[in-house]
């Protein structure tokens, strides 16, 4: 789906958007299933609804939340770029994957962040191409667990406390008081093994 006229256009509530929805210009009001998001300088996209997404997703315009969140559910590698103002913003994964963010762009939270693996099964959180810092405020709540973590400031607002984690270096406001012991590995889908 692509939106180019400055004009206001709603979704359909049960939508599935398996390709790409691309907010060119004007304003796009959904609660629906994404793939790639991909919201242009001109573009708005405002929520009805919670909203999941499966690929990447990439905010150069305006995204209003109206207190609704966003649940990143896809497979390894999903992206989220830009700079995006979440309500919810959750990442659960059972089988270790990794999740990139934009370096240099900041993601704020505003209720609740999530970002969960397993036992075993570590979410890593890494900045894209694994160079440079990604930023991330999360001004409410948050669950942040059997995570490794790498390169993140997250300063500007309360400190992130991840339990069964690993600090993978180079973090800031981050505290990792209930860590894995450093000679734990943690196999991410690439087969890349990974040591706190």
């Amino acid at each position: 789906i692509t939106t180019d006229a400055p004009s206001t256009i709603t979704g359909n509530v049960p939508q599935a958007v398996t390709g790409l929805l691309q907010v060119g210009g004007g304003r796009y009001i959904s609660s629906s299933d994404y793939h790639d998001v991909n919201i242009f300088n001109s573009g708005t996209l405002e929520l009805s609804g919670p909203i999941t997404v499966s690929g990447t997703w990439n905010n150069d315009g305006a995204f209003v939340h109206n207190n609704h969140g966003v649940t990143f559910d896809g497979g390894d590698g999903q992206i989220i770029a830009g700079v995006t103002t979440f309500w919810d913003l959750t990442k659960v994964v059972t089988t270790s994957q990794t999740l990139y963010l934009q370096p240099s762009h900041a993601q704020t939270v505003e209720n609740h962040l999530t970002f969960t693996g397993a036992p075993g099964e570590l979410l890593f959180l890494r900045p894209i191409a694994n160079s440079g810092t990604w930023f991330i405020k999360a001004d409410g709540t948050h669950t942040v667990d059997y995570v490794n973590v790498a390169n993140s400031n997250a300063g500007g607002g309360p400190t992130i406390t991840a339990t069964n984690s690993v600090d993978g270096g180079g973090n800031n406001n981050w505290n990792f008081g209930a860590v894995l012991p450093p000679d734990t590995p943690a196999v991410s889908n690439s087969g890349q093994t990974y040591n706190g």
